[in-house]
């Protein structure tokens, strides 16, 4: 099962105030290549914790400058082959597929800009919707919704921005009332990963461990719900059979999720100790 499906199932959020920390618990922990973790316009109000700055302003991939000018420069020498191919016909068929071919990628890649810049601003609009409603009432939504704006930042290389994205998701999932460890344990793990790609090796290593540590968590409280399920079926209980099904599956996805966690914290752990070797022999070296 995908981790990010399991994390997708965290349960409704709680009622409690906005977190006034930054992100959490500071650290960070991850896997470079397991950017998808485990397990959603500008601010009119800033977000408890929140810092500013120009990486909050502009959604990734600004301009689509130049690619009309492209299009229209297919356009016109597929129109200027039509009226040379009276005298000869197959060159400038080759030439004006040619032309417009061109025209047809650029105008795709401007698309995919544009679907990033709307996407990018759509969230900024619910941001700012759940702040002025009271951040209090929206407390799980706002951590998807920074875990997603995350997601946007990363697609476009900008791991450091995404980082502070999922640390302000963090300070919200901080103050959830129960708290929710599957949502926890999905941003640490995410926030774990862009600091891989951020080559902060030590802080992804320490978010890594805490997201083994929440999964941990959320297992166990998983499975003390179930206990008093196994007397009700026993008993005939068919609600309670059907439940103790569905908490099961749950639990085995839970696993899954886990052990993949711990096999990514595996590998920055050995990567950390590749690092620190690389460090002692330039240091022997040089000394």
């Amino acid at each position: 099962r995908d981790p990010a499906r399991v994390a997708a199932k965290a349960s409704g959020a709680g009622t409690s105030n906005a977190p006034n920390s930054d992100g959490g618990d500071g650290d960070g922990s991850g896997d470079a290549d397991e950017g998808d973790g485990i397990g959603g316009l500008r601010r009119s109000a800033e977000a408890p914790g929140a810092t500013s700055g120009s990486d909050r302003d502009d959604a990734p991939g600004q301009s689509n400058g130049g690619r009309s000018s492209g299009r229209r420069g297919g356009a016109s020498s597929g129109e200027q082959d039509d009226e040379d191919g009276s005298d000869g016909g197959g060159g400038s068929d080759g030439e004006e597929e040619g032309g417009c071919g061109s025209g047809d990628a650029l105008g795709s890649g401007g698309a995919e800009r544009s679907d990033s810049e709307m996407g990018w601003e759509m969230l900024e609009v619910a941001r700012a919707m759940f702040l002025q409603d009271g951040a209090d009432k929206h407390l799980l939504q706002l951590c998807d919704l920074h875990d997603a704006l995350s997601e946007v930042l990363s697609e476009s290389g900008d791991f450091k921005a995404a980082a502070d994205e999922l640390r302000r998701g963090l300070a919200y999932a901080a103050a959830l009332s129960p708290r929710n460890a599957r949502c926890e344990a999905n941003l640490h793990f995410k926030l774990s990963c862009a600091l891989h790609f951020d080559a902060d090796l030590p802080n992804a290593l320490a978010h890594s461990c805490a997201a083994v540590d929440k999964l941990k968590a959320a297992k166990r409280e998983l499975e003390e719900k179930l206990e008093p399920l196994d007397a009700r079926v026993q008993a005939g209980d068919a609600d309670a059979e059907a439940e103790l099904a569905r908490g099961e599956d749950e639990l085995e996805g839970l696993s899954e999720c886990l052990a993949a966690v711990l096999e990514k914290r595996e590998d920055l752990e050995l990567s950390a100790r590749e690092a620190e070797q690389i460090k002692a022999t330039i240091s022997d070296m040089f000394g």
